[in-house]
């Protein structure tokens, strides 16, 4: 099996709608043959600002340790936000805009307040997504045929590499 029929398969997979009847361990001992059909494209890889993989709890700490003398105040203005920002997060099922009129409501300048984050965000180093792959392909099941030999080439050093 080469490394595209892995990918095709891996992705038809991964849209199928499966799920376990409850807790447990489920023993699984079934041979499967497959015709697998189609095209993959792959586009090119992006880059991007790697917002929500901040270790935010580690970020936090270490604003409070460098906050000094102020640390106490802003610890509790933190806490006070989060609740705030909790709050309005429930407003977003109304819509973004209904979130951003409370935001009017408790901030004196949101514009602002949305630059000084956009400027944070930007002064974040920069990483490399993969990009997206798109899949459209037809899997069918085959039968078995008694006897025959079957090779198996799962390409390991692409997918689990010690090195790393």
């Amino acid at each position: 099996m080469n490394t595209e029929t892995i990918v095709a398969l891996s992705k038809y997979l991964a849209d199928q709608k499966a799920t376990l009847d409850g807790p447990g361990t489920y023993n699984v001992n079934e041979e499967v043959r497959l015709r697998i059909e189609g095209t993959i494209s792959k586009s090119q890889d992006v880059e991007y600002t790697p917002t929500t993989s901040v270790p935010w709890k580690i970020v936090t700490a270490l604003l409070l340790e460098k906050m000094g003398i102020v640390r106490e105040a802003a610890s509790a203005m933190l806490v006070e936000c989060c609740k705030e920002a909790i709050e309005l997060e429930r407003f977003a099922e109304c819509g973004e805009s209904k979130v951003v009129s409370n935001l009017k409501e408790k901030m004196n300048n949101v514009a602002q307040a949305e630059k000084r984050v956009q400027e944070i965000v930007e002064a974040l180093p920069k990483k490399t997504r993969s990009g997206v792959t798109k899949v459209n392909v037809t899997v069918e099941m085959l039968p078995i045929i008694e006897n025959q030999k079957t090779e198996l080439y799962w390409p390991t050093s692409q997918y689990c590499s010690d090195a790393g």
